[in-house]
């Protein structure tokens, strides 16, 4: 049941459904709390309807449990991996102003260019350029 969940929360996630997808990773967490794709979907999800803090928690709880995550049913045209969460990290802290901790999340996730920089505009800068990258 909980793959049935989640396979309908990364479905109506891939069809810009958000708050349906939304429901649908949180009946896969009420079953097992534990599970890391549901956690990386919501993550993502919750981070797209501006629920920052909850997409934070989602998505630290997944890579905590995975720290090389990658999404099961990646594709060439859909990739989800670690270095994805940790920029959708890097974005949900920068937009809740936790520009230290949005920086963080870029020294992990691009160590050969970190230390990055602190002020707020050159997070962004970095953030839009990862975008390119990932």
């Amino acid at each position: 049941m909980v793959d049935a969940y989640n396979g309908r929360g990364w479905s109506l996630a891939a069809s810009q459904e958000y708050t349906t997808a939304e429901i649908e990773f949180q009946q896969a967490l009420a079953i097992d709390s534990s599970y890391a794709e549901a956690l990386a979907g919501l993550g993502l999800v919750e981070n797209v309807l501006n629920e920052y803090t909850n997409s934070i928690d989602a998505l630290e709880k997944a890579i905590s449990l995975d720290p090389s995550f990658e999404f099961s049913h990646n594709s060439a045209w859909f990739l989800v991996n670690h270095k994805l969460l940790r920029l959708v990290l890097a974005q949900s802290y920068y937009y809740l102003c936790r520009f230290e901790d949005a920086k963080y999340q870029l020294d992990l996730l691009d160590p050969e260019h970190a230390p990055h920089n602190s002020e707020p505009a050159m997070i962004l800068c970095q953030i839009q350029t990862l975008w390119g990258k990932i």
